[in-house]
């Protein structure tokens, strides 16, 4: 694992990977049914439940991946959190995606090299 993304303010967090053998190890111990993501791909979000139901989101950013598809997959975590605590996507909460996808990308700024 590279790192963690908190999103302290819906108390859930982001793992982030460099590979998704690593994201899938790393979920199965926490009792997750995952298979592997396309290892073609440059990077990948995810949203998976753990045995105990709780919710797991991660990432994962492989060394040749633009800042571009950094954004990318943020969006989709973003919207994977607004979609969990049931906050409607629209022009209305535009502002939360934004400032949730932003947060996204600084906490991978910080941690990637």
């Amino acid at each position: 694992m590279i790192g963690i993304v908190p999103l302290d303010v819906f108390f859930l967090n982001v793992a982030v990977f460099s590979d998704d053998q690593s994201r899938c190890a790393a979920l199965r111990e926490e009792g997750c049914d995952v298979s592997e993501h396309d290892v073609s791909c440059l990077a990948s979000a995810h949203i998976d439940t753990a045995g105990d139901g709780s919710t797991r989101l991660s990432m994962v950013i492989k060394p040749k991946a633009t800042k571009a598809t950094w954004a990318h997959e943020c969006v989709h975590i973003a919207d994977f959190v607004m979609n969990r605590l049931g906050i409607p996507m629209g022009v209305r909460n535009t502002e939360i995606r934004a400032y949730l996808v932003a947060r996204l990308f600084a906490g991978l700024e910080e941690m990637m090299p």
